[in-house]
């Protein structure tokens, strides 16, 4: 199918942007219209990296204010992330935890390529996202940067101060950043870097807090679900996951957030002897089956999925799994007797 662009970023790796959107600009419950409120409920869920640029522009369009990236990641802890941040913070020591947040990364983003190299003196940590940026990379490049920095401060101290900031694209008040970084900023870069000096790497003021090294199994399933670039069957899983936030997945909607026309989309998902209306049922069903393990009733599951009747869910669920949810329900009552 050779899928290209089709990249992935989980609600943590956006650092609480969701929440600050909507408080700052969409008040009275009114949210973006590019991506579901419902996306935004569990901070594992996976967004495609496209429809996040898209949300960049929309709310940088509602705010009248090319800065918001700025107010929108504010009050972001690094325990926001979760499960993989008590995981990438148990260090003392600054460089390991740089290279666990560069390598487990991979399972927050993908498409994205985090990296810590000497030069001289000099410690250069770099992020790269293969993404097709057009003219929006600055707003991704800005999250990251403050990302980076929160950690750095975390380890050395809020007085830390970079040796450079350099930035992909560039912002009109150059001034406001360089105030935030605390250092001059470097703009229109080819990639998103901070430098700082090798001789931090002796100086760990971090006090590592009490965290837990175990992920619970939910935890577990996100940190292991992010597609590779090139698995183009776990991709359209994936697309087909995140597109059933607006409802019951369809065609067009997939195949658009895949950039091709829904005849295109076919003849390529068709040379891996895939039927979208299976892959959707595949899809439909394991989602309801993580429901009923949560005791949702059956009613309010067909209602999530988006199906207008109970019928229709039962339908497709018993086509997937051979049985019914309601049968499926007494085989987990049977189990846990």
């Amino acid at each position: 199918m050779a899928i290209d662009n089709a990249y992935f970023i989980r609600v943590n790796g956006l650092m609480n942007f969701f929440p600050n959107v909507c408080r700052l600009f969409y008040p009275h419950s009114i949210s973006p219209s590019t991506i579901p409120a419902s996306a935004f409920k569990n901070s594992a869920n996976l967004l495609p990296i496209g429809e996040v640029f898209r949300l960049f522009e929309e709310v940088e369009a509602k705010a009248g204010d090319s800065d918001f990236m700025l107010r929108c990641l504010e009050g972001f802890r690094l325990d926001d992330l979760g499960g993989i941040g008590n995981w990438m913070f148990l260090e003392r020591d600054i460089m390991s935890t740089v290279r666990k947040i560069n390598y487990g990364m991979a399972s927050v983003q993908s498409g994205a390529f985090w990296v810590a190299a000497p030069s001289g003196s000099i410690i250069k940590w770099t992020y790269r996202n293969l993404y097709d940026y057009r003219n929006i990379g600055i707003n991704d490049s800005l999250r990251v940067a403050v990302f980076m920095l929160k950690v750095l401060r975390c380890y050395l101290g809020e007085s830390f101060k970079p040796m450079n900031v350099l930035l992909f694209g560039e912002k009109e008040n150059k001034q406001l950043y360089n105030d935030y970084f605390n250092c001059e900023v470097k703009w229109n870069h080819h990639q998103t870097e901070i430098w700082f000096h090798a001789d931090f790497r002796l100086l760990n003021q971090h006090e590592m807090q009490s965290r837990s090294l175990s992920l619970n199994v939910n935890e577990l399933d996100y940190c292991l679900n992010m597609p590779l670039p090139g698995d183009d069957t776990k991709l359209v899983y994936e697309l087909i996951n995140y597109a059933c936030h607006f409802g019951l997945p369809t065609l067009a909607r997939v195949a658009n957030l895949l950039g091709l026309s829904e005849q295109q989309f076919q003849r390529r998902f068709h040379k891996y002897g895939h039927n979208f209306t299976e892959m959707c049922g595949y899809v439909l069903s394991n989602k309801a089956v993580k429901l009923l393990n949560s005791s949702v009733e059956i009613e309010e599951i067909a209602r999530i999925l988006g199906y207008r009747s109970v019928d229709s869910f039962t339908y497709m669920f018993k086509k997937n799994r051979g049985m019914t949810p309601f049968q499926y329900m007494k085989l987990l009552e049977n189990y846990s007797n």
